[in-house]
């Protein structure tokens, strides 16, 4: 069993913020809520696609970033951890589509 499915994106970037991280390599954060945690992680967004024709909804990849603090260390595992997730400019909201790599996010 994954934990993938305990996790969603209940805040994040504007459409403005998400499309210059795609660009220009900005770091954008997305809070994630899990079942013990609701956290910000740094991400760096490797590609944007449009999911639908609202210009809203987009399907986002990339990888959470390494930070020193306590709270990764004792989630995550050593290394950046790819994910792909649905995510609603709109209403900054979104669900994991792939996160097999995010199983290192330790509940």
């Amino acid at each position: 069993m994954t934990h993938q499915r305990s996790l969603e994106v209940t805040n994040g970037p504007s459409k403005f913020d998400l499309m210059v991280a795609q660009f220009d390599g900005k770091v954008v954060d997305f809070t994630i809520k899990g079942i013990n945690f609701t956290e910000k992680f740094p991400c760096n967004i490797q590609g944007v696609s449009c999911e639908d024709q609202s210009r809203e909804g987009w399907i986002v990849s990339g990888y959470f970033m390494n930070a020193s603090d306590v709270f990764w260390k004792t989630r995550m595992e050593i290394g950046r951890k790819f994910f792909v997730l649905f995510y609603e400019t709109k209403k900054r909201h979104g669900r994991f589509m792939q996160a097999d790599q995010t199983v290192g996010l330790h509940l």
